[in-house]
């Protein structure tokens, strides 16, 4: 699934949950690591982004195959599939 090639178009979907990480200490340490080898106008400070925790349970990429839809997919516990219609 994820060897198609980057230059053909596609759809893709992604699901899950994403929860907003607020805790002080732990932008601030995401701020520095972003930041360390970063020139001085890219450093990165706390409270200048949005941090996001991520848990993704379902990836689905369509794309136009010949004279079909390529669909490929992969969830959690069930490993990549790949089908065609």
């Amino acid at each position: 699934m994820w060897r198609t090639n980057p230059d053909k178009a596609a759809d893709a979907k992604v699901a899950g949950m994403a929860q907003e990480i607020t805790d002080p200490g732990v932008t601030a340490a995401v701020a520095a690591a972003m930041s360390a080898d970063a020139p001085p106008e890219e450093i990165a400070a706390p409270g200048s982004f949005e941090l996001f925790r991520l848990d993704v349970s379902e990836v689905v990429v369509v794309r136009v195959g010949e004279g079909h839809l390529l669909i490929e997919s992969w969830q959690e516990g069930r490993g990549v599939r790949t089908a065609q219609r």
